[in-house]
């Protein structure tokens, strides 16, 4: 049998918890948990009595009224203890709690000595006793399962941290790299956006070929409009002298570029494709 308290002294209650006998006790050293403390009348018989802290929390953060309400409990159940003033009492993390073969039923020492604290109870308050009492309960416990259950939840916490954990690390090296790329400017050096002189000197030539090709189109163009218009214009005109002077000096001003343009179409025959310049004309 276990017996079960509850100290209610501050905002966030916290469990107490004692065996009924030495063998109860045996069990409780067997299956404590790594967050309970354990509590003991110094060089005297007396309860084993443990205060389960939440997993985040250590002896230094036990409230001075909650640690008040463990050694008066483990003063009150210890025959010799009870009836001294100016009693030890001793306590340390159950983890701390060493137990040997050749120990007597309910006896451990200490594997660290300095991870002992000591504290002196004056007298027996029998106000704390009571208000404990009124919060005891006996129970039957299956502390091996307790404990078991306590580790499976203990390796799920684990597991999720250790996802987590690998979840930053990825996150901090996919920034890391960020940043480096940002240095080191390695996105402006990609090789899939870049291009090479060559590629850069064949796209110049490309151009002047086609703005080449525009400019002899659009000179053979002038040179068909020309004679065509010169053609009609000339079948047209009435054939009095004046009429024919007319004419005359309006095309002569287009007889020198012309005759210039179709020289350098003539000689640009000669150098780019004669079929096709042969075909347009």
């Amino acid at each position: 049998m276990v017996f079960y308290f509850m100290s209610k002294v501050v905002s966030t209650p916290f469990a107490i918890y004692m065996g009924k006998d030495k063998h109860e006790n045996e069990d409780l050293i067997k299956y404590g948990f790594p967050e309970d403390i354990w509590f003991h009348v110094d060089k005297l018989s007396s309860a084993h009595v443990y205060l389960r802290l939440p997993k985040d929390q250590t002896m230094d953060d036990i409230p001075p009224e909650v640690l008040t309400d463990c050694t008066q409990l483990v003063k009150a159940n210890s025959i010799q203890g009870n009836k001294m003033n100016n009693v030890a009492i001793v306590y340390t993390p159950w983890a701390n709690l060493k137990k040997t073969g050749d120990m007597a039923v309910g006896q451990v020492s200490f594997y660290n000595q300095k991870e002992v604290r000591t504290i002196i109870v004056e007298k027996r308050q029998n106000d704390v006793i009571n208000r404990l009492n009124k919060t005891k309960q006996e129970r039957t416990a299956d502390l091996a399962s307790e404990k078991e259950a306590r580790n499976l939840e203990e390796i799920a916490e684990r597991k999720v941290q250790a996802q987590e954990e690998r979840r930053r690390m990825k996150e901090e090296e996919k920034k890391s790299k960020e940043m480096e790329a940002l240095r080191n400017y390695s996105s402006l050096m990609d090789p899939g956006c870049m291009s090479s002189n060559q590629v850069k000197k064949k796209s110049i030539s490309a151009f002047k070929d086609s703005l080449s090709n525009f400019e002899l189109y659009h000179k053979l163009t002038s040179c068909q409009l020309f004679i065509t218009s010169a053609t009609k214009g000339w079948n047209e005109v009435m054939f009095s002298p004046l009429s024919v002077c007319l004419f005359v000096c309006l095309c002569a001003g287009c007889l020198k570029k012309m005759w210039t343009d179709l020289a350098e179409i003539l000689w640009t025959g000669w150098v780019c494709d004669k079929d096709e310049l042969i075909r347009f004309w």
